[in-house]
C-alpha cells in the first residue's frame, strides 16, 4: 500500500478541476441535471484527493494526530459513497428525467446512502470498513468492500430503470451508458497490469469527461452565433423556473421578413443584425435570461416579473423595434411580439413552448410590428383549436365526418341538375362545427389531403349506392395539396372505376389558388382529367388569382362566381356592371355560371 504511484490521480484531480471551471452556467438557470452533475465532480474531487492525502500519511505514520488522521480517512469513505450517489442520480435523471419513477429512484439510492453513512459512523466502535493502530498503521476491516457493494447495488438500479425505460431512452443516453462500462473495464484493466498505480480517480475522471462532452458542455445550451442560450437552453431554463413555482414572464420575439435582410446585406450581414439584435436583448432582459429559439426567434425569460410589468416590457420592445438597428446601415425590422405569464398560462416548458407558437401565429395575420399578452381569451381559443383538431382525428379513424349535398339550379333547364358535396362535422354533443373552423386547422396540421380523399370516396360510395338519384352530377372541391401529388388525375380516375361511377358524374372544383401553381403542370393535369371523362369547376372566382386569359387556356367546365361579388353588385352599380360582363363572357367562352348565396 505505501508503494502506490498516485500521479494518476493528481492528472485526474487536475481534469475535475477543469470541469468545474467549464461546467459553470453564466448566461443560464442551473438545471437539477447541472446541479447534480456539479455535486459529481465536487464529491469526485473531494474523495480522490483525500485518497492522495490518506496514502500520503500512511509512508508517514504518526505525523498527524490520531483523531485527524483516523477523520481524514473517514471521510474518504463518506465522499466515495456521496460521489456514487450522485453519479447514479445523474444517470438516472439522463433515462429517466423528472418524473414520479425519479422521485423513487431518489428514495431508494437515499435509503442505501443513510444505511452506509451508519456504517461509517459507527466505525469507530465496529472497525468494519477500517482500523487505525496507535502508530497510525490501516487495517482494512472485515466491511471495508461496503463500498463496493453499494456501487454494485447503485449499478443494479440503473440497469432494472434503463432496461425497464429503454424504448424511451434517447439514442445519445442509450450510446452514453453502453459505454461507460467499457470506460471502466478498460481502467480496471489498467490497474490490473499495473497493480501499483492508483486508477480509482482516473476512471471517475474518464467518466465525468465523456458525460460533459455529451451533455453538459455549454455548447449544448448555447448559440453559436449570438452566445445567448440555444432552444435547449431555454426548455432546460424554463423547466427550472417552473420547479421553483415562483411567477415569471416570458416574451417571445420573432422578427418578420428576416430574409430580406439576407437578400440585402448577405448572410454575414444578417449575422451582424442577429447579434445586434442579441445584445440588446441582453442588455433588456440583464435580470433574466435570453435564448435564442431558431434563426430569427428569440425568447426572454424573466423571474418574478407581473403581468403588468411584462405588458410594459413588451410595448418598449415594440418601440425599440421602430428605431433603426447598425448605425450607418438604416436596417429596419419588425417583430412579432407574445408575451406568456407563467405559471397561470403554462405548466411546463413544452406548453409555455406551444403558447408562444399559437401566440406568435395568431400575430402573422396582423402587418408591421406587433404584440399580444397572451391571456384567458387565447387560452380558451388554443383549447378550441386542441379539441377540434383531436375532433378532428377521432372523427376521420372513426367515421364521424358526414357529407351533405346542396343542390344547384339549372336556369336553362328549369330545375336542379346537379349537387355540390359539403363537408360537415359534429361534436360529442351532436353540435355542428363550422367548415370555416375545422377546415383551416385540417389543412395546418397537415390532414386537409386525407380529408379530402375521404370525401371522395364517400362521394363516389353515396353515387354507388344510389345510381337513380335525379341528378346528372356531385361536385366535390379539391384541394391544391391533392393537385400536388404525383398521380393526382390517376388516382380520382382509379377511384371511380372502383366504385363503378360515369366520370361525368363527378364534377372537381378548383380553387383560383391552383392557377397560381405550375401552370403548364395544372394545364396537364386538368387536361388529363377531362380526358377521362371529369368535369372541372373553377370555383371562387373573383377573390384571388385567376384571370381571364388563364381560364381560357384551362379546359374548364364550370365558373363558380363567389357570392362576395355577387353581394358587391347589389351594392354597387358599376360592380353589377361587371358581374354583367364577366357572365357574358364566359358564356361566350363556352363555359357555364354557377351564382353563389343565391
Amino acid at each position: 500500500m505505501n508503494n502506490w504511484i498516485v500521479e494518476p490521480e493528481l492528472v485526474a484531480c487536475a481534469v475535475i478541476a477543469l470541469l468545474l471551471c467549464f461546467s459553470r452556467e453564466k448566461r443560464l438557470a442551473p438545471t437539477l441535471q447541472s446541479r447534480i452533475y456539479r455535486a459529481c465532480l465536487f464529491f469526485a474531487l473531494f474523495s480522490i484527493a483525500l485518497n492522495i492525502i490518506t496514502i500520503a500519511l500512511l509512508r508517514t505514520p504518526g505525523r498527524l494526530p490520531y483523531a485527524l488522521n483516523y477523520l481524514l480517512n473517514l471521510l474518504y469513505f463518506i465522499f466515495v459513497g456521496l460521489m456514487e450517489l450522485a453519479l447514479t442520480l445523474y444517470v438516472m435523471y439522463l433515462i429517466q428525467g423528472r418524473n414520479r419513477c425519479f422521485a423513487r429512484a431518489v428514495w431508494v439510492c437515499g435509503a442505501l446512502q443513510a444505511a452506509f453513512l451508519a456504517l461509517a459512523a459507527t466505525n469507530h466502535l465496529t472497525g468494519l470498513l477500517f482500523t487505525l493502530e496507535d502508530g497510525g498503521a490501516y487495517r482494512r476491516g472485515p466491511g471495508n468492500r461496503a463500498i463496493y457493494l453499494l456501487l454494485v447495488a447503485y449499478s443494479a438500479l440503473v440497469a432494472f430503470c434503463y432496461l425497464r425505460q429503454r424504448r424511451e431512452v434517447s439514442r445519445q443516453v442509450r450510446r452514453v451508458i453502453r459505454v461507460l462500462p467499457l470506460v471502466a473495464l478498460l481502467m480496471g484493466m489498467v490497474q490490473y497490469c499495473f497493480p501499483d498505480v492508483m486508477m480509482s480517480g482516473s476512471v471517475m475522471a474518464c467518466i465525468l469527461l465523456v458525460l460533459f462532452l455529451n451533455f453538459q458542455s455549454r455548447r449544448q445550451r448555447t448559440d453559436s452565433l449570438t452566445g445567448l442560450g440555444s432552444r435547449e437552453g431555454f426548455f432546460d431554463t424554463a423547466e427550472q423556473l417552473f420547479a421553483r413555482g415562483r411567477p415569471f414572464y416570458c416574451i417571445g420575439i420573432t422578427l418578420r421578413h428576416f430574409s430580406e435582410v439576407n437578400n440585402k446585406l448577405g448572410h454575414t450581414g444578417g449575422d451582424q443584425v442577429l447579434c445586434a439584435v442579441a445584445e440588446y436583448l441582453e442588455a433588456f432582459g440583464r435580470r433574466g435570461n435570453v435564448c435564442r429559439l431558431d434563426g430569427a426567434e428569440f425568447a426572454l425569460l424573466l423571474p418574478d416579473q407581473e403581468e403588468e410589468a411584462g405588458a410594459a416590457l413588451l410595448r418598449r420592445l415594440a418601440d425599440r423595434f421602430a428605431q433603426p438597428w447598425l448605425q450607418g446601415k438604416n436596417i429596419r425590422l419588425e417583430a412579432r411580439l407574445v408575451g406568456v405569464r407563467c405559471p397561470e398560462h403554462g405548466k411546463d416548458a413544452n406548453e409555455l413552448a406551444l403558447h408562444l407558437e399559437y401566440g406568435d401565429m395568431q400575430l402573422k395575420k396582423q402587418p408591421g410590428t406587433c404584440l399580444m399578452c397572451f391571456g384567458d381569451d387565447e387560452q380558451a381559443a388554443l383549447q378550441r383549436r386542441n379539441e377540434v383538431k383531436a375532433l378532428i382525428e377521432r372523427s376521420m379513424a372513426q367515421g364521424g365526418f358526414e357529407v351533405v349535398f346542396q343542390p344547384i339550379y339549372d336556369c336553362a333547364k328549369k330545375r336542379f341538375c346537379t349537387a355540390e358535396a359539403l363537408l360537415r362535422l359534429r361534436d360529442e354533443q351532436g353540435e355542428p362545427v363550422r367548415p370555416d373552423e375545422f377546415i383551416p386547422l385540417a389543412e395546418e396540421f397537415g390532414l386537409i389531403v386525407e380529408l379530402d380523399w375521404m370525401v371522395l370516396e364517400l362521394v363516389c360510395g353515396f353515387l354507388q349506392q344510389n345510381p337513380d338519384l335525379p341528378i346528372e352530377a356531385v361536385s366535390v372541391n379539391f384541394s391544391v395539396q391533392q393537385f400536388e401529388e404525383q398521380d393526382a388525375a390517376g388516382r380520382v380516375l382509379r377511384t371511380l372505376a372502383r366504385h363503378g361511377i360515369t366520370p361525368s358524374r363527378l364534377k372537381l372544383e378548383l380553387t383560383e389558388r391552383v392557377l397560381a401553381r405550375d401552370l403548364p403542370r395544372t394545364s396537364r393535369v386538368l387536361q388529363q382529367l377531362c380526358d377521362g371523362g371529369v368535369g372541372l369547376y373553377l370555383d371562387d372566382f373573383g377573390t384571388g388569382y385567376s384571370n381571364l386569359a388563364s381560364v381560357a387556356r384551362l379546359p374548364l367546365e364550370a365558373v363558380k362566381i363567389d357570392k362576395s361579388l355577387l353581394v358587391e353588385a347589389q351594392k354597387s352599380p358599376e360592380t353589377a356592371l361587371l358581374l354583367d360582363a364577366v357572365v357574358r363572357t364566359f358564356h361566350t367562352m363556352g363555359r357555364r355560371v354557377v351564382l353563389e348565396g343565391l
